[in-house]
């Protein structure tokens, strides 16, 4: 039963449905809004037209239910799941993508028609994956639900472009994976399979595009209002639910904000905050003095490393796919600890890629200059610049500024990853659009884009990081900052290339909510320490894992290299701690999920 496989996800209720002779659903349910029996899928339109299975949230369903006149008197549940069931009846499935608001993978079976389309949120909150056979296709939320099913695991092949990126860049960038002939639905797209012709077809219904100027500036204080309004709205439609939720609280600026906005919207909402050994990165003591000027109860947990370690195999398991961001194990740890007394939190992610967060931001822009000089003319000036004591980044010998940004997110150099295969791989022309750029200069356009595939690029990564690691602890964590109107906000509006002041509106929205004398000021983070988790602790699993027959893809891989390259770094030749856990992460789900 490969239901079985994603039980945390919705460990609830499971059904099966056969239909039509030739098609099966199933679902796992993690009950969250109408906690009875009538919230249980798989679902069908009352005409018994469709059926579908549901996973995520819709925020928006009292403004669908106005606009497309539905007859809640014949609704027989008050969950979100209900008012998809009655839209198939009223409209089309691509009205109805562009229509929802909220985070999902909706997999809908059309009776008449004989056709099967896959439907993923805009930003790809919710993971969605599918695989092509012979004799037709296979979908789940789980990428191990699909190579495992039996139709196609006796074709499965390793793509080595593929494979190549997740080598660099740690995770699998959709629509690809590691395997030939099986996706990843991309963010805001619908995926139609005909039964009849065995034929598949794609369509992007809700995509954002980076503009070369925006009507309003971030700095504007028309902008910061128009965003606390906004944040206001979607926290208040985000709140909704049946179980206990909560807020992550931190030190920091973007959930502190929803935090206040969410006290304001439910009397009894409560915090959760963790805290770490480590004063230099220790924000319980901010996190707790946000809470108690906001009237908030918050949770404080303990975090140790020895804890991570302890858990290092448990929280691999959450992970079904490769995935190499350590990160990945304290936010396992604080999603485990957070599900035993809630079962439903809101997180501040997004704000760092919608609202140019991250140092990288302003790093590129001020270097986009170098880019309208011919690349050798480049290198030339800047080694004497950097003579002369100047800090001029060796991003600059890049072939174009995309290629630099490419290798900001590459912890394992593309060239060194080169040495890992057989044969000489490319990386995929899907990677390559993603971050390919024209401009030679420092404008808004730049920073737009940057944006723009910080979104579709890195933002995917840290998604995939929150919802295993929350879902593998029947945990859901919706995303105030990546609801449609949080993200069309963002897009609205265009850097002050004056001010470089990153997150400029949610700073100012942070002072609305909290005195100037209790704001942090220090960008802090949250980290682990991974390099003596992997000296101390992984050395011996990594060296057997490194012999072990069932490394995925091994016929292709230059083993010895990889292995040589794992000897440099416990031979402190070199510290990529991050690259290496990359190469352990992999050997890792080869031997635990297969």
């Amino acid at each position: 039963n490969l239901l079985s496989l994603s039980n945390k996800r919705g460990p609830d209720h499971q059904q099966i449905f056969k239909i039509d002779g030739q098609l099966q659903l199933g679902f796992n349910r993690l009950s969250i809004r109408d906690l009875s029996d009538n919230g249980n899928q798989p679902y069908h339109s009352p005409n018994r037209l469709f059926d579908f299975v549901f996973n995520g949230e819709i925020y928006n369903c009292e403004a669908l239910i106005s606009k497309f006149k539905l007859d809640t008197t014949k609704f027989r549940s008050t969950s979100d799941t209900e008012v998809i069931a009655h839209l198939l009846e009223k409209t089309s499935i691509e009205t109805i993508a562009k229509a929802l608001n909220g985070m999902y993978a909706i997999a809908i079976y059309d009776r008449r028609l004989k056709t099967i389309s896959l439907l993923r949120d805009f930003a790809s909150i919710k993971p969605l994956f599918y695989g092509l056979h012979a004799g037709g296709i296979v979908f789940a939320s789980q990428f191990n639900q699909v190579y495992k099913h039996p139709l196609i695991k006796s074709q499965l092949a390793v793509n080595p472009q593929s494979l190549k990126e997740y080598f660099a860049i740690g995770y699998m960038q959709a629509p690809n994976t590691i395997y030939k002939r099986i996706y990843q639905v991309d963010p805001g797209a619908i995926i139609n399979y005909s039964v009849a012709e065995h034929k598949i077809t794609a369509q992007n219904c809700v995509q954002y595009t980076y503009k070369k100027n925006c009507i309003a500036a971030e700095t504007d204080t028309t902008s910061v209002m128009e965003g606390d309004k906004i944040l206001n709205e979607v926290i208040q439609r985000q709140l909704i639910s049946d179980v206990p939720t909560a807020t992550f609280l931190s030190g920091g600026i973007d959930s502190p904000i929803i935090t206040a906005i969410a006290s304001k919207q439910k009397q009894d909402i409560e915090s959760f905050t963790v805290k770490v050994a480590d004063e230099a990165i220790n924000e319980s003591e901010i996190a707790n003095h946000y809470a108690k000027h906001l009237g908030v109860k918050n949770s404080v947990a303990e975090f140790e490393n020895p804890d991570v370690i302890n858990l290092i195999d448990e929280h691999f398991k959450a992970y079904p796919e490769p995935f190499g961001d350590y990160s990945s194990l304290p936010t396992y740890q604080i999603c485990k600890l957070a599900s035993k007394k809630f079962k439903v939190m809101l997180s501040g992610d997004g704000g760092d890629e919608l609202f140019w967060g991250y140092p990288r931001f302003y790093n590129t822009l001020n270097h986009a200059n170098w880019f309208t000089l011919p690349r050798f003319t480049r290198k030339v000036v800047a080694y004497f610049q950097r003579k002369s004591g100047k800090e001029i980044s060796y991003g600059i010998d890049s072939s174009s500024i995309g290629e630099w940004v490419l290798g900001q997110q590459s912890h394992n150099k593309l060239k060194v990853v080169d040495t890992f295969f057989k044969s000489t791989t490319s990386i995929t022309k899907e990677l390559k659009a993603l971050y390919h750029y024209t401009g030679t200069s420092k404008s808004i356009e730049l920073m737009q884009w940057l944006r723009w595939n910080e979104f579709y690029g890195h933002m995917q990564r840290v998604l995939i990081k929150v919802d295993r690691a929350s879902m593998g602890n029947s945990l859901e964590v919706r995303v105030p900052l990546l609801d449609k109107e949080s993200i069309e906000f963002a897009f609205s509006i265009a850097p002050d290339l004056n001010n470089e002041n990153p997150k400029y509106v949610l700073k100012k929205l942070m002072q609305r909510y909290f005195p100037e004398s209790l704001i942090n000021k220090k960008k802090m983070g949250f980290t682990i320490d991974i390099e003596t988790i992997l000296k101390k602790h992984c050395k011996d699993d990594f060296y057997r894992l490194l012999k072990s027959d069932k490394i995925v893809g091994k016929e292709i891989l230059n083993m010895q290299s990889i292995e040589e390259y794992v000897d440099a770094y416990f031979s402190n030749v070199h510290s990529n701690s991050w690259g290496i856990w990359i190469i352990y992460s992999y050997l890792k789900w080869s031997d635990i999920h297969h």
